[in-house]
Formats: structure tokens, sequence, C-alpha cells
């Protein structure tokens, strides 16, 4: 489907502009973008590329338990290969994707701000660009237990908006 766009200038000339837009199976519109690419025989081609979905779920909720002596920590991250994961002492789980083009990752920043709690490891408060994976986690040593609750935003590098956001509980605790 193209949608057609006028704009009129300062000079009162109108151009015309073409985008084209598709519409996924989930019923979302993109804009997809037109890029060149050069071929090994040196040939131009156009090429459509569409921007690539980041999807978060509302909320995410990690634990550990473990007996004392033992420590327990309990962590979230976002990779540089596109995953949502947790870890604890029983080991990693996948909690999905947050990039449909996980090849594109690098090109994406994200943000935790403190919710309640502290944490024992990772950046708050500053966007960190995901090209690394970034990594939070809470330990508690002894008896008790460490919550921490926080926001991860992600948005494009570069630019202000926020593309999705999710709140995080995590929880590291200690039996006596």
């Amino acid at each position: 489907m193209a949608v057609r766009r006028f704009i009129v200038d300062s000079g009162g000339t109108s151009r015309f502009i073409l985008r084209r837009i598709i519409v996924d199976s989930g019923g979302v519109s993109r804009v997809i973008k037109r890029r060149f690419v050069i071929d090994s025989g040196g040939t131009a081609r156009l090429t459509f590329v569409g921007e690539p979905t980041i999807s978060l779920d509302a909320t995410y909720t990690a634990d550990d338990s473990v007996s004392s002596p033992a420590s327990a920590t309990c962590s979230f991250r976002l990779t540089n290969a596109g995953l949502i994961q947790s870890l604890n002492t029983g080991g990693t789980t996948e909690l999905g994707a947050w990039i449909s083009d996980t090849s594109l990752a690098g090109n994406y920043e994200v943000r935790a701000t403190l919710v309640s709690g502290t944490l024992s490891g990772g950046t708050v408060g500053s966007y960190e660009v995901l090209s690394s994976t970034r990594t939070w986690f809470v330990t508690r040593s002894g008896s008790g237990s460490k919550e921490c609750t926080f926001t991860v935003e992600i948005r494009k590098t570069g630019t202000g908006t926020v593309l999705d956001s999710s709140n995080v509980t995590i929880t590291a605790a200690v039996d006596a």
C-alpha cells in the first residue's frame, strides 16, 4: 500500500513525496526505507528495508532462592544478539527477543531507571548502546532476600523516542 503526501514549500510549490508502507500480520504499519546495494559485479540494485520491531513484555519477574550458606544472585539482561534473559543458580532462561532483526541490535540503546530497591550491579540512569550485552543483578549473602524493581527503556541511538519499555523485578533470597 502506498501513501501519497504533498509538501508545499515556502515558495508555494507543491512537491510529491512517495512513502511505501507495509502492514504486517499483526496489523502494524511500517515505513519501508529504500537502500541501494552494489553487488560484487558493480551493479547497483534498489532494495527496500523496513525498521525492525522492538518488543518487550510489560513486566518481567525473576528470582533465585538458595539455602544458606550459599549466596543467591538473580540477573536480567538484554543481549547484543537481541535476546532477553534471566539468570540464576539454576542457569539461564530465555524470555524472548527484544528486536526482530538481531543484526541491528547495535543501533539501539537501553536505559534502566530504579523504581524500588537497589541493584548490586548494572548501570542505571543513562543510556547504553546495545552492541554489548547489558546486565542488571541483585546478590544476597546470608539469610534474607534482596529485591529490586526497575524500568528498562529501549530507543534508537541518537533519538529521544522510547520505542518500548518494561518493568523488571528481580529477587535473590537465601533461606536459613
